[in-house]
């Protein structure tokens, strides 16, 4: 990182990385059916689960933080219930 900054000729100590921005909903919508993880109704609840904020209000946004700690239980249940399925668990 501090190679980046230090060859970035915009004369600022500072580099803004849009890998960093937050995540909007639709963007893990869009990933989700690409993917195709789940059915669409699971789709909306998980979606609706991962952007619900402390104040019970839906965020347009979150931390891209946020979204993968929620994305690794997400893949964890799919997991387990893979495991599950074919009698390993």
């Amino acid at each position: 990182m501090q190679e980046v900054v230090a060859t970035s000729s915009a004369g600022c100590p500072c580099l803004f990385l849009t890998e960093l921005l937050p995540v909007e909903q639709n963007e893990v919508k869009d990933w989700f059916s690409i993917h195709n993880i789940h059915t669409e109704k699971i789709r909306y609840d998980l979606l609706h689960k991962m952007f619900l904020t402390e104040s019970g209000q839906v965020a347009d946004s979150k931390s891209m933080a946020d979204i993968e700690h929620e994305l690794q239980g997400i893949f964890e249940s799919i997991e387990r219930e893979t495991l599950r399925a074919r009698g390993y668990l």
